[in-house]
């Protein structure tokens, strides 16, 4: 283990440098080393080849990472790879403190399973690219960092449990996307498990297009649904009517669009009510109260 501290006028204020020899069996690779490094004042790491894969993630602060001749800026949360064989160096930015982490591996050969097979071919030539999460690596590189700072009862068995989390977090980031969109499939998988593709289709619908619905047959006609088969699915799977959901989904937007500082009749218009009048009267019977003390008690609620 190496650490190491420096002079803030030097550029690099602090490297850990935590190098296995040998290097650390664990389950997905082979661990050569780990470790972090805080840095400023344009302080670079020059160019070499890297011989293992390597992962960096920049926990805070900024830095460029020059890369088979390309450069990447990366900010708080980036990711980068090195695949073995890449010339790559890094500089720290000149203005704002770099703090990165990083962890240097070699692959397990002849894997059987074919997924480790996909996973090793992308760590063996990763795409020269940066991809963003402020979450999970996070959590997952700091917990690594402490238990390699303070190793305790099954020390081992952590860290290994840490590589993995990162190895496939970073893979599945770069195969898939950002989490936040992979989110969104998700919590879409599971509502359309939930109500079905066709109540999800009708969801989707009225909640993109509550300002144009006028009544369920415009939503089955859309759709190309019979109207009295989705009405009756759509009652099964909610528990309520699409009458009943198109009418509280416009109340909601009401609401959104009075805190908002619209005014009644625009809010009217724009939610398609044939006057103010009658939507004054269903916002009443929704709520108890009219637009205007709906409104004007938002406004007292911010202050």
């Amino acid at each position: 283990m190496n650490t190491q501290k420096y002079p803030s006028q030097w550029g690099r204020r602090y490297h850990f440098d935590n190098v296995y020899n040998p290097c650390l069996s664990l389950s997905m690779v082979e661990l050569y080393q780990a470790g972090e490094i805080i840095a400023g004042d344009g302080y670079e790491i020059p160019e070499h080849t890297q011989e293992c894969a390597e992962i960096s993630y920049v926990v805070s602060g900024c830095c460029d990472f020059y890369t088979d001749g390309q450069v990447f800026h990366a900010r708080e949360g980036d990711v980068h790879v090195i695949s073995p064989g890449r010339r790559h160096r890094i500089v720290a930015d000149s203005t704002e403190n770099l703090r990165m982490a990083y962890i240097g591996f070699y692959l397990h050969e002849e894997e059987a399973d074919p997924a480790r097979q996909a996973l090793n071919a992308f760590y063996e030539d990763a795409p020269c690219q940066l991809r963003c999460d402020r979450n999970h690596l996070k959590a997952a590189v700091e917990q690594l960092l402490t238990e390699i700072y303070v190793s305790k009862d099954y020390s081992r068995e952590v860290v290994d449990a840490c590589i993995t989390q990162i190895l496939v977090t970073v893979w599945r980031l770069f195969r898939y996307g950002p989490e936040e969109s992979g989110q969104r499939v998700s919590d879409e998988a599971r509502m359309e498990r939930i109500v079905g593709h066709t109540v999800l289709r009708a969801l989707r619908y009225i909640d993109t297009n509550i300002g144009q619905i006028e009544n369920v047959s415009q939503v089955a006609g859309q759709l190309r649904y019979n109207a009295t088969y989705l009405s009756k699915v759509f009652r099964e799977r909610m528990g309520i009517t699409m009458s009943e959901y198109i009418a509280g989904k416009r109340i909601e937007e009401a609401k959104k669009l009075l805190r908002e500082g619209v005014s009644v009749s625009k809010t009217a218009q724009r939610l398609g009510y044939a006057s103010s009048q009658s939507f004054c009267k269903m916002f009443r019977r929704h709520t108890g109260q009219i637009p205007s003390d709906f409104s004007r008690k938002g406004k007292d609620n911010e202050k």
